[in-house]
């Protein structure tokens, strides 16, 4: 489950997309970070920091979790969803093993009118 704004508090180390963050400061819809990427934490001293800080809003936060199981576990949440509103995992599963196991449409074509919408005579009975 991703975390929202007011869970995070300063100093909190937390994962958002293929990265770790460290919170740096909290507003009511956003989170400030800078991005843990150097070796040596006097990068990290601050404020200011010798890193950028960014500003990362709501719909970022949506992939932020605490930790690296955390987020595997959200992952595999999400690939149990269904894929469809409106449909379930199971029916969408029954429906493409339908129209995987049917093959190639194997009817006659179509009927098709030539122009202005008229039978060919060799139809016309």
């Amino acid at each position: 489950m991703s975390m929202k704004p007011s869970e995070f508090h300063i100093g909190l180390e937390f994962t958002c997309g293929p990265f770790w963050w460290r919170c740096t400061d909290t507003g009511t819809r956003t989170v400030t970070a800078i991005r843990l990427v150097e070796d040596d934490p006097v990068w990290y001293e601050g404020p200011p920091y010798m890193v950028d800080e960014v500003v990362l809003d709501e719909a970022e936060l949506e992939d932020a979790h605490r930790s690296e199981a955390e987020k595997i576990r959200a992952s595999i949440d999400e690939a149990r969803l269904p894929g469809h509103p409106g449909f379930s995992h199971a029916a969408l599963c029954r429906m493409m093993d339908e129209k995987l196991d049917s093959g190639p449409y194997r009817g006659n074509r179509p009927f098709r009118a030539k122009s202005g919408g008229r039978l060919p005579e060799s139809r016309v009975q």
